[in-house]
């Protein structure tokens, strides 16, 4: 996301929209991947403040020095 655009809410209420359906159909957990590479961490930072726990991390997944970052959040 462009960094002018972040901050105001949206990436916020898309997650709890997609969290709020998946209830609907009776999961009971959302997990997202995401990167490890410079650059990351505002997005990193932000599954974290959603209360997303990062459940595994695969080294090098991407290429050398870049791993997948796997977030899970259990939904209730």
């Amino acid at each position: 996301m462009h960094p002018e655009a972040q901050g105001g809410g949206i990436g916020r209420r898309l997650v709890r929209y997609v969290e709020d359906d998946i209830r609907s159909r009776s999961g009971r957990m959302l997990l997202i991947e995401t990167s490890s590479r410079n650059g990351y961490d505002a997005t990193i930072g932000f599954y974290k403040r959603i209360n997303y726990e990062l459940a595994a991390r695969i080294k090098n997944y991407y290429q050398i020095g870049d791993d997948k970052l796997v977030f899970s959040k259990e939904l209730k």
